[in-house]
């Protein structure tokens, strides 16, 4: 049966998924047959998209496979409309005809395909977007058109447009095509709201992957070069998805603001990439590894990322300048939460500001809006200003209640090395990766400007001769002046010291004589001689040294009585030490006294038993001490108990052991020599 007539014809201007068209058949009549049917699809072949080939031996089968599938495009883009629907919503290979494409495809950020594959890869790239703007767009003309709600229905349930699509379409034509997809993303979401709740779960998502590489990072002792390269990889394909959709869709702008993901990728920034880079360091041979270059730029897109969240408050608000105050405020509310929660995440802060300063938008939202309270700006400032002058040592007092605006840094006299030293950590904590012997060199070259350099680095826009330099050149720093200085009254030759070429020769011998050498002795003996705190022998013993100044006064006794005999054993009746060397005179006196006794003592004891003097000692000890029994009872129960009693119930428990029934040998001891039992 061959078809003869098959005009559209659309006079009522109906949509296509309520028109019908008539067909003309051999021997038969008019058939009425609906503009959107499986009717009007032939079964054809339909290949799929492979990525282009890293080896030459399969280019040829590449070249066959893009001639086909160019082939095929084509007829598709060629279909009136409402076949090309048909196609679309009828036929299944249409789908993964297309889809495959967006899975093999590199992304837009990625190298692209050679000189030998370039012809046919941009022709595809070119055809594939043209159809998928055409799968968007509701409307070619008056007369063929389709609704929106049913268009958005039909490519939602169909599964022709999904979210993962949508991100890979940002992903591979977002540079090249930025505005134009902008405009789809933005009708698809209108005309598919269902679409919007799974850019909401795409955040889990992203969250997921974040946790990932958090995990990875601490991992790195089971981890190869090649897991690390697909993670660092992962996270940098994340980070560009990310930006890019934020630049081309508002609606994904505002459900990241409500659901305040931008908390995620701030402590992603702040807390677990110098983890990575640690990890990195660690397993990576070399430190110009493709990784660290991924890492870099994952940075750049997440700051841009927190960027685009804020000039998104910022442009509502200002838009919103003739509506009520209240949509002014609640815009400014959360430009602030934004900023806020950086605050606590210093490494973040720091970066953010180099590249995107916040003391403009805060000079702009304070000129504008005079009705609001400038306190939580304040706040921002002061903390601000404490992160960046930390490494100056200059940080604002938080006791005082003294306002941000009343301390002018600019005032600050900072000395050059304690300067040079700040700006090489500013840039350090954004680029933990260079060596600061490099970063001082871009600093030397920029006038010390830290900005510049960040922004030059970031760029890849450095001068050629810094740009040669090695990345991780480590810094010397200067030698001090006062160290080849000479001290007064000498000259500079005097004062050079000279260094050693090999060992140091010893001024010893040997160790036995390192060891017999007591200079160190002698001269703390002349340090502590000096603060008389040695007292001399000669005065310790001599009889005319007059010490009566030198303690409390004591009652003197007569120096014949007993108690004086007593108090002086070592003494002789003359007052003079045992030990004195007597006169000549003396000689004879002493010769006879030393033939009596004193108080029961030998005549020819010299001095005491040392054992006859400590029981003495003990025994006058004893008497002075008061025979009162220690409070072991206390206060009443609940009233509280001092110190006294808890340390004497503590002692009675650790000594019970000595006494009452704890010690019944030395008890029945005790009772045997009294004779109160048989032994």
């Amino acid at each position: 049966m061959v078809e003869l007539v098959n005009l559209f014809e659309n006079p009522l201007n109906l949509p296509v998924e309520k028109l019908y068209l008539k067909v003309k058949r051999l021997n038969s009549k008019y058939l009425e047959v609906k503009a959107i049917d499986k009717y009007w699809v032939k079964q054809l072949y339909y290949p799929c998209y492979l990525s282009v080939p890293t080896t030459e031996e399969n280019v040829v089968k590449w070249m066959n496979m893009a001639e086909n599938y160019i082939k095929s495009l084509q007829f598709l883009r060629s279909l009136s409309f409402h076949k090309f629907w048909s196609y679309l919503f009828f036929e299944e290979q249409v789908a993964e005809l297309l889809e495959s494409f967006l899975r093999e495809a590199p992304a837009c950020y990625m190298p692209q395909p050679n000189k030998q594959f370039e012809e046919h890869y941009n022709k595809i790239y070119r055809l594939i977007f043209s159809i998928y703007k055409r799968i968007i767009t509701p409307m070619e003309s008056e007369d063929k058109f389709i609704t929106p709600a049913y268009l958005g229905k039909m490519l939602y349930d169909n599964r022709i447009i999904t979210n993962a699509i949508l991100w890979d379409l940002a992903r591979i034509f977002g540079y090249s095509n930025g505005e134009n997809l902008a405009g789809m993303i933005k009708l698809i979401l209108e005309i598919a709201p269902e679409l919007v709740k799974e850019l909401e779960v795409s955040l889990s998502c992203f969250n997921n992957i974040f946790v990932a590489v958090t995990n990875a990072a601490y991992e790195c002792d089971n981890l190869n070069e090649r897991q690390l390269s697909n993670i660092t990889g992962l996270l940098y394909d994340t980070a560009v998805s990310i930006n890019m959709f934020l630049r081309l869709s508002p609606t994904f702008v505002q459900i990241c603001i409500n659901e305040k993901f931008y908390n995620k990728i701030i402590h992603m920034y702040d807390a677990e990439l110098p983890n990575l880079y640690s990890t990195l360091y660690h397993v990576l041979p070399t430190n110009d590894h493709t990784a660290f270059g991924e890492l870099d730029k994952s940075r750049i897109e997440f700051l841009e990322s927190c960027h685009r969240l804020c000039s998104y408050c910022l442009d509502i608000m200002l838009q919103s300048q003739t509506e009520t105050i209240d949509q002014q405020n609640t815009w400014i509310d959360k430009y602030l939460d934004i900023i806020e929660s950086s605050l606590s995440q210093k490494v973040f802060l720091i970066d953010f500001d180099a590249v995107y300063p916040i003391s403009q938008d805060i000079e702009i939202l304070s000129a504008i809006c005079t009705n609001i309270d400038h306190t939580r700006f304040n706040n921002i400032t002061k903390m601000l200003t404490e992160a960046k002058m930390k490494e100056t040592n200059n940080h604002i007092n938080e006791d005082t209640d003294i306002p941000a605006e009343a301390y002018n840094y600019e005032d600050i006299i900072v000395p050059e090395d304690v300067m040079l030293e700040s700006k090489i950590s500013e840039v350090k904590e954004v680029f933990p990766d260079l060596g600061e012997g490099f970063i001082e060199r871009c600093l030397v070259s920029y006038d010390l400007d830290s900005q510049q350099v960040t922004m030059a680095i970031l760029e890849d826009n450095l001068p050629p001769e810094i740009a040669e330099l090695d990345r991780s050149l480590p810094r010397i720093p200067p030698e001090t002046e006062h160290e080849f200085e000479p001290t007064p009254g000498t000259s500079a030759q005097d004062s050079v010291t000279f260094g050693f070429i090999g060992k140091k020769p010893s001024e010893y011998k040997d160790l036995a004589d390192m060891l017999n050498d007591k200079l160190h002795v002698k001269e703390q003996k002349k340090r502590f001689t000096n603060y008389s705190l040695l007292p001399e022998e000669q005065d310790m013993y001599d009889d005319d040294y007059d010490d009566s100044n030198n303690g409390p006064v004591f009652l003197v006794m007569d120096r014949d009585t007993d108690d004086m005999q007593n108090l002086l054993p070592n003494r002789n009746r003359s007052g003079r030490r045992a030990d004195a060397e007597p006169s000549d005179q003396e000689d004879e006196d002493e010769d006879t006294e030393e033939t009596t006794s004193v108080q029961g003592h030998s005549k020819n004891a010299f001095c005491e038993d040392p054992a006859v003097i400590r029981a003495r000692r003990e025994a006058r000890y004893q008497q002075r001490q008061p025979n009162r029994p220690r409070d072991v009872v206390g206060k009443a129960k609940g009233q509280g108990q001092e110190k006294t009693v808890i340390q004497n119930r503590d002692n009675k428990n650790t000594h019970k052991s000595s006494r009452a029934n704890h010690n019944r040998r030395a008890g029945a001891q005790w009772k045997r020599n009294r004779g109160m039992m048989p032994s």
